[in-house]
């Protein structure tokens, strides 16, 4: 059986060049083309505070514009009901996320996950940071997660 033979035609060369160039939105994808992601964890357990004003941790960025996510997992090492707020800033954006967790006894909730979601455009190199504050209630912060994303371009609008 013979091989078959393949012709190169400029049409077809063209048309492969104008579909990459399409796909990547119109240039040719190199490894320093595209978003770029900046992430970090922490998950042993680090103690809530007790308001919303020291960061528990934080995760250094360069300048540029971010699509921000995290979580962050809360025990109750307490018997008693606590309203827990975390909130994750960069900037003056931010996001909060609060759970009741309601003791650390029976088949009561005493841990949660809670979610965070934004957008902040860093003008220079800044830290996203993540509060949480327990109330006074001894409660752990734990399995965090923070991603962020440099984007070309962010709208931040009302839903």
């Amino acid at each position: 059986m013979m091989g078959t033979r393949w012709r190169v035609a400029y049409p077809h060369v063209a048309a492969t060049l104008a579909l990459v160039l399409a796909i990547a939105g119109g240039f040719a994808a190199t490894a320093s083309t595209g978003p770029k992601v900046f992430a970090g964890f922490h998950d042993a357990d680090i103690p809530a505070q007790d308001d919303l004003t020291t960061p528990i941790t934080s995760l250094k960025v360069p300048a540029g514009n971010y699509a921000i996510v995290g979580k962050a997992e809360l025990f109750d090492n307490e018997n008693l009901t606590v309203n827990v707020t975390c909130k994750l800033a960069a900037g003056a954006d931010f996001d909060i996320s609060g759970v009741l967790l309601e003791g650390n006894s029976g088949v009561v909730v005493n841990d949660a996950t809670l979610p965070f979601a934004l957008v902040h455009k860093f003008r220079k190199p800044g830290r996203i940071k993540l509060f949480c504050d327990g109330s006074g209630v001894d409660i752990d912060v734990s399995n965090i997660k923070i991603v962020a994303t440099r984007v070309g371009r962010i709208k931040n609008v009302e839903i």
